[in-house]
């Protein structure tokens, strides 16, 4: 059997992106697609886990954190379980944004909560 040439076989391989060039991709991808969902259209739960997922893949992108701040004022603090506010302050957390109008809100978002509905991880968590 005859073998192609070195330079035919390197051509017809493409070429691998970086894991890391390419989780910057995916991780656009995913935050262009989050900013396209209207605010009023996010429940808490996409809140919580958008937040938790991009904190958790080191995303910070201030103009994301501001749209889901912006879907999060539309809810009730209320809205939000204790595992969503844990997590959702968890993330903010890891993104350093301490100073974040969703700091806040997430923080009277757990005083409103009873002591009985907080699990021992969701307090550790916060």
């Amino acid at each position: 059997v005859a073998s192609l040439p070195a330079t035919a076989r390197l051509s017809s391989v493409p070429a691998k992106e970086p894991q890391q060039l390419q989780k910057q991709k995916v991780l656009a991808h995913m935050a262009k697609a989050a900013m396209a969902m209207p605010p009023q259209k996010m429940g808490p739960q996409a809140v919580a886990n958008l937040l938790n997922g991009f904190a958790s893949a080191g995303w910070d992108d201030d103009a994301l954190v501001e749209h889901l701040s912006s879907a999060a004022r539309l809810l009730s603090k209320g809205a939000f379980t204790p595992a969503e506010v844990a997590m959702s302050l968890q993330a903010l957390a890891v993104l350093h944004l301490p100073s974040s109008s969703l700091v806040e809100f997430f923080s009277r978002a757990a005083s409103l909560t009873s002591a009985d509905r907080w699990s021992p991880e969701e307090t550790a968590n916060l």
